[in-house]
């Protein structure tokens, strides 16, 4: 578990966050950039655990889970073409950062149960309304 711990404190100090150009205040650039970090993390924190302990049919299925979320969320964005609410581009729904998130946290909680799963579906949320509150749907 320290590994774990240790891994996840690594990547929110080593981690590059780009940050787009938007008209948005202070605030919902921190919320933003907030969500963008732990939309990365969420995968690592899957690959790690399951590197970790050495649970390598988890790896397997956590692949499989992560690449069919993100193919078919950008098969539908691309598609769908729905303008963002900041009017950046065409590409807001669905929600990539959203997908990703969740898709982790339902991994974490169908593979290693609700005490893991309990904190990724919170921080999966929060993905998902940092996408909102950041107008970047």
């Amino acid at each position: 578990m320290r590994e774990i711990l240790f891994t996840i404190l690594l990547i929110f100090i080593c981690l590059p966050v780009s940050s787009q150009s938007m008209e948005i205040s202070s605030g919902r650039k921190a919320v933003k950039r907030s969500g963008d970090v732990l939309f990365v993390t969420a995968p690592v924190v899957c690959l790690s655990t399951t590197l970790i302990l050495q649970d390598w049919e988890g790896l397997k299925q956590g692949a499989l889970s992560g690449v069919t979320s993100l193919g078919t969320s950008l098969i539908l964005k691309y598609s769908i073409k729905k303008e963002r609410p900041d009017g950046s581009d065409l590409h807001s729904f669905p929600s990539a950062h959203t997908a990703i998130s969740f898709t982790s946290a339902a991994f974490l909680q169908r593979r290693y149960g609700w005490s893991w799963g309990i904190p990724a579906y919170a921080l999966a949320s929060y993905v998902g309304w940092s996408r909102t509150y950041a107008k970047k749907t």
